[in-house]
């Protein structure tokens, strides 16, 4: 196939030279229909403390938009998720779906 500048690759993949910063909404890059009940009933004290917090929003990192075949687009990105007590942590570096994705403004006065 050889190289396509300017051409359908293009379009489809933007990878950025430097990460523009984001902020990521996690109930929707990981959805819970167990924790729409809201519901902790039976669950241990220790899993509820030590497991991934999935709600809010996290600061993260765009390194590009990659166009699925559905012609939604989707941004690679790394951010960081942690435990409910926030003593545990997992870096990730994932495709996230546009509309969790939101700028964040950086700078002196941040």
């Amino acid at each position: 196939m050889g190289d396509d500048p300017g051409g359908w690759e293009a379009r489809t993949h933007r990878r950025f030279t430097e990460p523009v910063p984001v902020t990521v909404q996690l109930a929707v890059v990981f959805p819970d229909r167990a924790a729409s009940v809201r519901t902790f009933q039976g669950v241990p004290l220790r899993v509820r403390s030590l497991g991934i917090d999935l709600s809010g929003t996290v600061p993260g990192s765009l390194r590009g938009w990659h166009r699925m075949a559905s012609g939604s687009w989707w941004g690679l990105c790394d951010f960081t998720v942690r435990s409910r007590n926030g003593r545990l942590r997992l870096d990730l570096h994932q495709l996230v779906p546009a509309a969790a994705l939101s700028p964040r403004h950086t700078g002196p006065d941040q």
